[in-house]
């Protein structure tokens, strides 16, 4: 598996939610457990989606499917 190298995001390992590089706590569920080691991104634009749903995620936003 190849690694990313300069992504622009850091994920929260609380939510998933993406955040900029240069946050220091997530600004959605206030973590400040971030991580620059993650991979698959899902964009929720509507609340309610079959994919949010299948993912469990309640709102819409940029979110990393796997944070380690």
């Amino acid at each position: 598996m190849s690694r990313r190298i300069g992504t622009p995001f850091k994920a929260c390992r609380n939510c998933k939610r993406l955040m900029p590089l240069d946050s220091d706590k997530c600004e959605f569920c206030g973590s400040s457990d971030l991580s620059r080691d993650w991979f698959g991104l899902a964009i929720i634009i509507e609340d309610g989606s079959l994919l949010a749903e299948k993912l469990g995620l309640e709102k819409t936003g940029r979110y990393a499917l796997k944070v380690r």
